[in-house]
């Protein structure tokens, strides 16, 4: 973003914000709006004082005028949304002209597992997926890679072999260790500092940026 987003003092939207945990780093690019359907999140999601928090939903739940955003967020929300291309196209319409998309969605359907599941997702896209989705919902990419690179050796063979043991009843989605959870946050943020220098030719996800043309 730092990259490729010139105008830092536009107005920037998340869809789907969760419990708001993306606002420090999204409100550096102009001022912050979010939207998120949960009633939970969205409370949390208030309580950092960073933004009025509005109730909404992709496609077609946006109560927001159209051409209003500098850059829209959408990070690990797609894949919970049934009509992905008809959720991208409305992002479109709310775009200014020249202004970017930035899209973050979980890598390949062979990885699929309970945690999807438990996550409600409806699909796991590839880069190729991804970019052609963007494309034809009127969007030109600037930039595009796969994430968790370093990891996803280890991630491949836990969710291969998860998918092999039986099921837990009632299973839950647990935070490793302290000690543990460090060592790998540590490993996965070094990936951005290749980031966009590079792209990543494979990954547990997948990141775009994509434009509206003026």
């Amino acid at each position: 973003l730092q990259r490729f987003i010139e105008n830092k003092k536009g107005q920037v939207l998340e869809i789907g914000c969760g419990s708001g945990a993306n606002f420090e780093v999204l409100s550096q690019f102009g001022e912050l709006y979010a939207v998120e359907m949960d009633e939970t999140s969205r409370n949390a999601a208030n309580q950092r004082n960073s933004t009025q928090v509005h109730n909404g939903h992709l496609p077609d739940g946006i109560n927001l005028p159209e051409s209003s955003f500098d850059l829209v967020a959408l990070l690990d929300v797609l894949e919970h949304i049934k009509e992905d291309k008809t959720a991208l196209v409305a992002v479109s319409k709310l775009l200014n002209p020249g202004g970017c998309v930035i899209v973050t969605v979980p890598a390949y359907q062979f990885l699929w597992s309970h945690h999807d599941e438990l996550n409600h997702h409806f699909r796991r896209y590839t880069k190729g997926c991804l970019n052609s989705l963007l494309r034809e919902a009127g969007l030109t990419l600037l930039y595009t890679t796969y994430a968790n690179f370093v990891l996803f050796p280890l991630m491949l063979a836990h969710r291969l072999l998860g998918n092999l043991l039986p099921r837990k009843k009632n299973a839950n989605i647990h935070v490793p260790p302290p000690p543990v959870n460090g060592i790998l946050q540590a490993i996965f943020s070094r990936e951005r500092h290749l980031m966009p220098t590079i792209s990543y030719p494979f990954g547990s996800s997948v990141l775009a940026l994509a434009q509206k043309q003026a």
